[in-house]
């Protein structure tokens, strides 16, 4: 063989080898970007568990069989989370092409809750620093008596501590650097939130104007920390310090405009428009500006339904909110309330019953009726209910109670629920529609009661079935 053709040999041999590398390195590289998340729930109390962060992802996933759930996907983001299963919801770390699992009991949500994988012993820390939050904030709550200056250097002696112990353990474990930085946050929200918290209840509302004289730095930590990330959201002590914030400035500004605390009532018009004009001054991120306003705006229109000062309230909102479908849904709120008020018609939805055909809420309505709804999603209280219900269908058999479900139709953990809990077939039903209903009944809260007519006219919008004087309510019904 001549040495040109050795030569040649040798070439394509080398070319060869080089895109074998590079076509390896490429899979590697892709194989690293591809992150996986899955687990296990142990007595769910739904059949899906929903991930996302604030700003540009949610994914909901359902669980098997065998109560797993699972996600692949190359385009995740490193950074903050947070899940839902049921009522319960916890902050994830996740590094874009991790491999990471976690497992929880939903009748010991935070207790059971434990990670394996690529980000496990971040994850793992943040669910123990919860835990120990929640103990510490108790034992805070008796040291609101301390004088303003013993109880500031109590709070920072408690925050540098934890930051103090993150640090050793984020060096033996070599946690990820952002992790670390994002959890020292984590850590001073908490203590400042303590701070915010601190004037209202040492001083009580009627002297709120002696925080006047707290020390300069009491508030230090205001010019310290960058609320206005989105990610922040996902954070689980951001939002309860965002909460003491507005509650803190709006009750010192609308002290001041009064001339003392006393004459601020905590449910008025004007505190809680103070507290829409403190959000848009704080946030300069709208998703966060409009996170916070609408929480406010909707809690006003639930607890003043009809009120004639609702549409002052929205219409701060339209004010400082950018989002027109935002804007329209705090609308149908209030219209929604307006229309369940007492003396209007419910209305005509439909309904599954337990051998799954289709029939109408005033097919179903007889007689004067309590209508209560109930998810699988909290056991304990559609057990409570139920037990209760029991109990007044004995007493007044002339009264038709009407369990009704709001979980999602396509799935048998409804049938399944109604037998194992060994609920009454007869008298229970499922929306067909959750979403529409949900809607234009304002099932802000799962565990809904109602008093409706034989003719569907609504007389009680919101009745409290466990109210220690539920049966004089329900006879004063009965004799209308």
């Amino acid at each position: 063989m001549s040495t040109l053709s050795r030569k040649q040999n040798i070439f394509k041999l080398s070319c060869y080898l080089l895109l074998l590398l590079v076509t390896i390195t490429s899979c590697e590289e892709k194989q690293r970007d591809i992150t996986y998340l899955g687990g296990k729930v142990v007595n769910p109390r739904a059949g899906f568990v929903i991930i996302h962060n604030y700003s540009d992802f949610r994914d909901t996933l359902e669980l098997d069989e065998q109560q797993r759930f699972s996600l692949v996907n190359n385009n995740f983001k490193t950074g903050w989370y947070t899940f839902h299963h049921g009522d319960e919801y916890q902050s994830v770390y996740i590094k874009k092409g991790d491999s990471l699992k976690w497992r929880f009991n939903s009748k010991s949500f935070d207790e059971s809750l434990a990670f394996t994988g690529s980000r496990a012993k971040e994850n793992n820390y943040l669910i123990n620093l919860y835990i120990e939050l929640e103990q510490l904030n108790d034992q805070i709550t008796a040291r609101y008596n301390q004088q303003p200056k013993d109880f500031k250097k109590y709070i920072d002696s408690i925050i540098k501590a934890q930051k103090k112990r993150l640090l050793k353990v984020a060096k033996v474990q070599e946690f990820d650097p952002k992790f670390v930085a994002d959890a020292e946050k984590l850590i001073e929200w908490n203590g400042w939130s303590r701070l915010e918290r601190y004037p209202y209840t040492h001083f009580g509302k009627t002297d709120f104007l002696q925080a006047k004289g707290l020390p300069s730095n009491f508030f230090a930590h205001r010019n310290s920390t960058n609320i206005n990330d989105i990610d922040n959201q996902n954070m689980y002590t951001f939002p309860s310090y965002v909460r003491s914030l507005v509650s803190n400035l709006s009750l010192y500004q609308c002290s001041l405009d009064k001339g003392n605390g006393a004459d601020v009532h905590l449910g008025s018009l004007d505190y809680r428009k103070k507290k829409l004009k403190v959000i848009d001054s704080i946030f300069t991120v709208d998703e966060l500006k409009d996170i916070y306003a609408s929480a406010e705006v909707r809690n006003y229109i639930r607890s003043h339904k009809g009120d004639e000062t609702v549409q002052s309230m929205i219409d701060v909102f339209t004010e400082i909110s950018s989002n027109d479908e935002l804007v329209a849904q705090i609308n149908g709120l209030a219209s929604t309330y307006i229309n369940l008020s007492p003396g209007n018609e419910i209305p005509n939805f439909e309904l599954y019953n337990t051998e799954k055909n289709e029939v109408k809420i005033n097919e179903v309505i007889d007689r004067m009726s309590v209508l209560f709804f109930w998810s699988y999603e909290d056991e304990d209280y559609a057990i409570r209910i139920h037990n209760q219900i029991r109990d007044l269908r004995t007493k007044y058999p002339e009264i038709k109670f009407i369990g009704v479900n709001i979980d999602n139709p396509n799935s048998d953990l409804w049938n399944k629920a109604n037998k194992r809990l060994a609920f009454n077939p007869k008298h229970e039903y499922q929306i067909r529609d959750p979403k529409t209903i949900n809607s234009q009944l304002a099932l802000s809260k799962k565990n809904r009661s109602m008093v409706v007519s034989s003719k569907g006219i609504i007389m009680d919008p919101n009745i409290n079935l466990f109210h220690y004087k539920i049966e004089t309510t329900l006879l004063g019904y009965l004799s209308r």
